[in-house]
């Protein structure tokens, strides 16, 4: 329970925590007096943090409660998308310039701006899942929660191993047969086909079965997965014949953006340039602060200067770019002495005693050249020479000769329908319905374009589970059994809501085998205060009641 006693008058505000425990409390002051900017009455502070309850403030600024626990967006983060530095450090202030009623309003817009802001929605999402990705050890005192709050919660199944068996068990039913995440013994190719199989076993999917009816197999562009003489993809084809490779269309892209970015060697010494800038404000915390100082001067947005990576990073090399152009007002003014003396060593040619010279090395950036180079690049990444996608693009219609013959594509189709175990005659006939009537959909042809469309084009959807992996084994929870670690990520992927779960099936699957929590036939649980805790509770015991009682004098 969260107990809240406000004391007045207005000038003398002191909100008191009071958290109840079992037979005690505890109580803590929080003096805000002038907390909220001057602005504000205390009936509009009201206003404010009802409406916007992730609002703090410190030293009459403000900041979001919300931004600032998150801190980052990490993996979730999007494209142009980052928290504001100035709403996580208490750096919102109000406006000296104007009357009263123009600086309310000014206000005003700033937090519904950023209450609308697609940053602060991200963060609160995060700060959900992280609320809900909660330590097996926290079932403990939930339980003591609920009982404080009046719920019957039985005698047992209230330990951290209990909450674990319990979510075997849910994950169990709803998995049926589906898959699992499997421990891999070494990262090797023979390693890593071997644990698939053992995993695709495991889950009843046998080796003749995948002979007859596995289409695909999507992965990133990591030589141990594709590589030519003993790659996983190797590996498999080899004993499944059928089996369609595919590389990853999103690591596509990077491969040629990164190739582009080698051919153009300018763009190095750029990249260089990029690192030393994030080396200088992220080592120091002094030359942070002063960009800060900078950026609230000229009334520049500043934005966190990351670094340029390679491979797989193209959309964090692009927000270091874009925080480095939105940030440059702050950046030239930090730097505006130093920029100075750099601009004399060039007049001079002598920086320190020390004679310059021309670095013919360092050339600009020529934006044609990088935008062929890139062209170039895509066109040769994005190239599809697979007999398998010629084949399929004979559904494309816009490949089409004008006047087609009613056998177009007849010997595409033969071939897949051998790849796919399908029955040839139907696609055929199909086929001609669609040459003759190409608005229609052939009965015929639709399981052709059903397994067609099993092709995935990317791996997202295994990048989201690895992400989902991430938020589940914390650093709070990183003692996880694999195992345990599967069954939270199958009920976090293929779970219903909370007000869609309906436990009682699961609850009767449970009693099957395992007891009820109200049952005596098992050691009952109990929890016990430490005894040298037992003295400091009863002095905080002692000590809040005193202090609820003055304050309602007060009041």
């Amino acid at each position: 329970m969260l107990t809240y006693v406000r004391a007045q008058p207005r000038n003398y505000h002191m909100p008191v925590i009071v958290c109840h425990g079992r037979n005690s409390f505890f109580i803590f002051f929080v003096d805000t007096n002038n907390d909220w900017p001057d602005l504000w009455t205390a009936k509009q502070k009201e206003e404010f943090k009802s409406k916007n309850p992730w609002l703090g403030y410190k030293n009459q600024k403000l900041a979001c409660l919300v931004c600032s626990s998150v801190n980052s967006l990490g993996i979730i983060k999007e494209q142009g998308v980052s928290l504001s530095r100035e709403w996580m450090n208490f750096e919102i202030q109000v406006s000296v310039q104007g009357s009263r009623e123009t600086s309310l309003s000014a206000l005003r817009n700033k937090v519904r701006k950023h209450a609308l802001s697609k940053a602060h929605t991200q963060a609160v999402k995060m700060a959900e899942q992280q609320k809900e990705n909660r330590p097996f050890s926290d079932h403990e005192s939930l339980i003591e929660l609920q009982e404080l709050n009046g719920i019957k919660m039985g005698s047992i199944l209230h330990s951290r191993y209990s909450a674990t068996q319990i979510i075997k068990h849910v994950a169990m039913r709803c998995r049926a047969k589906s898959l699992v995440l499997a421990e891999l013994e070494n990262q090797r190719a023979d390693g890593i086909v071997e644990g698939l199989l053992t995993c695709l076993t495991n889950a009843g999917v046998t080796e003749e079965w995948l002979l007859e009816n596995w289409v695909a197999f999507v992965t990133d562009g990591a030589s141990v997965m594709l590589g030519k003489k003993s790659g996983v993809a190797t590996r498999l084809t080899l004993r499944f014949p059928k089996l369609f490779v595919w590389h990853c269309m999103n690591h596509r892209l990077e491969l040629a953006v990164s190739d582009a970015v080698d051919e153009v060697n300018s763009v190095n010494h750029f990249k260089a340039f990029m690192h030393k800038l994030h080396s200088l404000y992220s080592i120091s915390n002094k030359n942070e602060r002063e960009l800060k100082e900078a950026a609230a001067e000229v009334g520049s947005q500043l934005l966190h200067i990351g670094r340029v990576l390679d491979v797989c990073w193209v959309a964090s090399s692009f927000r270091t770019v874009h925080a480095v152009w939105t940030s440059l007002g702050a950046l030239q003014m930090h730097r505006g002495e130093k920029y100075g003396e750099a601009l004399e060593a060039k007049e001079s040619g002598v920086y320190r005693s020390i004679a310059l010279k021309r670095n013919t090395k360092l050339k600009p950036i020529n934006p044609g050249q990088f935008l062929q180079s890139l062209v170039n690049n895509l066109e040769q990444r994005m190239s599809f020479e697979d007999e398998t996608i010629k084949d399929l693009s004979i559904l494309d219609q816009s490949k089409w000769p004008s006047n087609p013959s009613i056998r177009h594509g007849e010997e595409q189709v033969k071939r897949q329908c051998k790849r796919f175990n399908l029955c040839s005659d139907q696609a055929l006939n199909g086929m001609r319905d669609l040459l003759e009537e190409p608005n229609s959909e052939p009965n015929g042809l639709k399981p052709l374009i059903n397994c067609m469309k099993t092709f995935p084009v990317s791996t997202a959807e295994c990048e989201r589970n690895f992400s989902l992996m991430n938020n589940i084994s914390t650093d709070k929870r990183a003692v996880l059994l694999v195992s345990n670690i599967s069954n939270l990520m199958m009920m976090n992927i293929n779970g219903p809501p909370t007000s869609k779960f309906d436990p009682r099936k699961y609850t009767r699957t449970w009693l099957k085998s395992h007891r009820a929590a109200s049952s005596v036939c098992s050691r009952q649980c109990s929890v016990t205060t430490p005894a040298e805790s037992k003295s400091v509770w009863n002095i905080l015991q002692y000590r809040g009641r005193q202090a609820v009682y003055r304050l309602k004098n007060l009041h």
